[in-house]
């Protein structure tokens, strides 16, 4: 059996054994037919001893989540009703309009989420000691489990003892996106800055709550989002820089490096980390000389996160979409395009890959969409072919923005107003189709998102089977 087929299966059952586990089935359930598994094929042939391995890492899987949880719960249980702590901010505060600063404080007791006034200013490496009354998560506050806070404290009393006990490069990282989003502010209107700050580093706190509503209703709220499209633009610009006068090899490590610079100024999200890695991945492949799997790439990419935080896995809605989004392009796309008999090419202003691109990923994420946000739009397919030709262009233009910023600030403002007239027409997109927006919310329950996804799956293997395309490398 080919070694890359191994590894797939293999990060397979790892992936396997933490869903087990997530959704509550007990490690002695999942412990008899491993052993058996593993009894049965261990002194066979090679293949079998695959089988066997994979067994045992399925159970490597489901005792990982398991120690986690347990990990958690207890700190949880270590946590009293009434609380006076002292810790450092983890990451930067964010920005809630009717709320305040909501602050992630790294205590001996655990990861607490504190919610303070705006009187006094917060960064990433303050040393906070915080008095207040601590309400507990519940099986139901998926964000605060998957985030692993164990308490939550509402208009605490905070005082600041102590600044820049952070590490330095993510300080660094912290207060370089915070002079990039001020730039933005400074040389564009506040609509047009916190939209450029959503599409260039995934900040939206700048956001109104009606603009937020509008990119729901309208199906466009991906767009703020960083993804493999960040990812893409920045190989394209620094390819085009560097291959003048680096080696190939040199030039995918400046890459990688500048890749890695921008996933920590868009907070090391789950989205943007798996982004970086199969985009690495496949630029590796390419210097290299060898064959690029999306599968392999994909399943490397979720091992990787779920080593850090295998409770993403089922808590996290935004990194099961991201994933589901990548697999419903990448495997779904071929046959869409074989279905509307669409021949190769983008189209004018891309418009044939921006509707692949938009259905795929509606189907893929169709039954949670509906699921968790009511917000499946049919008119959505048309608002983002409408949108996606002209967003690389903003995520450009709003890079060198970014850039000269800190070069030449009158240059700055002259690319600030170039981009400008783009963010209005891809705003009035927005706003017009949250207006018409066609929603369709069935309640599909966890049998109908079974079936679905069963059908969908089968659907695709079989067309996949049939032009003999399944888990083909591509150069």
């Amino acid at each position: 059996m080919p070694l890359h087929l191994v590894l797939f299966i293999i990060s397979l059952s790892f992936v396997s054994g933490i869903a087990f586990a997530s959704i509550g089935i007990s490690l002695l359930v999942t412990l008899i037919p491993a052993a058996c598994v593993f009894t049965v094929f261990f002194y066979t042939n090679t293949p079998l001893k695959i089988a066997a391995l994979s067994s045992v890492i399925f159970l490597v899987g489901h005792i990982y989540y398991s120690w986690d949880d347990y990990a958690y719960w207890h700190a949880v249980s270590r946590v009293p009703e009434e609380v006076e702590i002292q810790g450092m901010l983890t990451s930067d505060p964010r920005t809630d309009p009717e709320r305040g600063y909501i602050l992630r404080l790294t205590t001996d007791l655990g990861i607490f989420r504190i919610t303070a006034d705006t009187s006094q200013t917060y960064a990433y490496g303050d040393v906070l000691n915080v008095k207040g009354e601590v309400e507990k998560p519940t099986e139901k506050d998926t964000y605060l489990i998957k985030e692993h806070i164990v308490g939550d404290i509402e208009d605490a009393h905070v005082i600041r003892i102590e600044s820049g006990r952070g590490l330095t490069i993510f300080s660094a990282l912290s207060k370089l996106r915070n002079s990039i989003r001020t730039s933005f502010q400074r040389l564009l209107s506040i609509e047009r800055a916190a939209f450029l700050s959503g599409a260039v580093l995934g900040i939206n706190d700048d956001f109104s709550k009606e603009f937020l509503q509008e990119l729901s209703l309208s199906g466009t709220r991906h767009l703020t989002a960083v993804s493999g499209q960040h990812i893409s633009i920045i190989f394209a610009i620094v390819i085009a820089v560097c291959s003048s006068f680096l080696s190939r090899r040199s030039t995918f490590v400046a890459t990688c490096l500048f890749v890695l610079l921008f996933a920590g100024l868009a907070g090391f999200q789950a989205s943007v980390i798996r982004a970086a890695l199969m985009g690495m991945i496949a630029g590796y492949a390419g210097v290299m000389g060898r064959m690029y799997a999306p599968h392999n790439a994909i399943a490397l990419a979720v091992v990787f996160l779920l080593l850090f935080n295998p409770k993403i896995l089922v808590y996290d809605i935004g990194f099961q979409l991201s994933f589901l989004a990548v697999l419903g392009i990448i495997y779904g796309m071929p046959l869409v395009r074989s279905l509307f008999r669409m021949q190769e090419g983008t189209g004018l202003l891309g418009w044939k890959d921006s509707f692949l691109v938009t259905l795929c990923a509606q189907l893929a994420t169709a039954p949670l969409l509906m699921t968790f946000f009511q917000n499946f739009s049919f008119t959505s397919i048309i608002a983002n072919v409408l949108i996606l030709g002209v967003i690389p262009l903003i995520m450009v233009l709003g890079f060198f923005v970014a850039v000269l910023s800190f070069v030449f600030v009158p240059l700055a403002a002259f690319v600030s107003n170039i981009v400008a007239p783009f963010i209005d027409y891809v705003s009035l997109v927005i706003h017009v189709f949250a207006r018409v927006s066609w929603q369709f919310n069935p309640q599909f329950g966890i049998f109908g998102a079974l079936a679905y996804y069963c059908s969908v799956i089968a659907i695709v293997y079989a067309y996949h089977l049939k032009t003999k395309s399944f888990l083909r490398y591509e150069v």
